[in-house]
């Protein structure tokens, strides 16, 4: 009779630390604060707003120099201006021709 009621314990015991275990890793994998929905997410947010902070470098660079060629002489400031901003003198006038 002893013998049934241990291993009657000890089946239960097994069955309710299974479940605990269960319960555990699942709590932990969806609902915990720190989740790992929540990590996988705040990770790919992480991705991306590095992509965009490359992004943003490598358009100063490129602004950087362009402001370094047309910082040196007038000719190339009004080279620039009459390109990109259609700047013109007095009495002439501009046609814009778009390709």
């Amino acid at each position: 009779m002893k013998k049934a009621s241990i291993l009657i314990l000890r089946l239960l015991f097994k069955k309710k630390m299974t479940i605990l275990t269960f319960w555990l890793l699942l709590w932990n994998f969806f609902f915990d604060e720190n989740s790992i929905v929540k990590i996988i997410s705040a990770n790919n947010y992480i991705n991306f707003l590095e992509n965009e902070k490359k992004s943003y470098i490598s358009k100063i660079s490129s602004i950087k120099e362009e402001f370094q060629k047309i910082s040196g002489l007038d000719e190339d400031f009004e080279k620039f201006s009459r390109e990109k901003f259609f700047f013109k003198r007095k009495n002439e006038t501009v046609f814009v021709i778009k390709s």
